[in-house]
């Protein structure tokens, strides 16, 4: 089943799933791309790094008491800000910092081999 929401919006210690990698694999399988939280759970932060298939951002507000579902949002992971377009209501993030080229990379190993800490084989 794949989502129509691309972005997840969860309250604090965000997490689901077991200490295994699957939560975040499945919820990529299901089309989401981004869980803006207040906080995670320590595993599924790093899970959702490592495999590098959600990126995991952090936001002071509790967006899930403020926000709808459905309500179309874009978030810019340059300027730590997620917007809500109807109205422009903007809403302050905290930096993904070095997780963000983990995830952009595919994750912890594609991040490794792309940075030359994994001898990649030779074609």
């Amino acid at each position: 089943m794949k989502s129509e929401y691309p972005i997840v919006i969860g309250g604090e210690n965000f997490g689901c799933g077991s200490s295994r990698e699957h939560a975040p694999v499945c919820m990529g399988a299901a089309g989401a791309k981004m869980v803006v939280s207040q906080s995670y759970a320590r595993i599924f932060f790093r899970n959702c790094v490592s495999t590098g298939e959600v990126y995991p951002v952090e936001t002071d507000e509790r967006l899930c008491d403020i926000l709808e579902t459905g309500q179309e949002v874009e978030v810019d992971l340059e300027k730590d800000v997620l917007t809500v377009l109807e109205s422009g209501k903007q809403y302050a993030l905290k930096s993904i910092g070095e997780a963000g080229p983990v995830v952009d990379a595919g994750g912890i190993f594609e991040y490794a081999r792309q940075t030359g800490m994994i001898k990649t084989a030779a074609a």
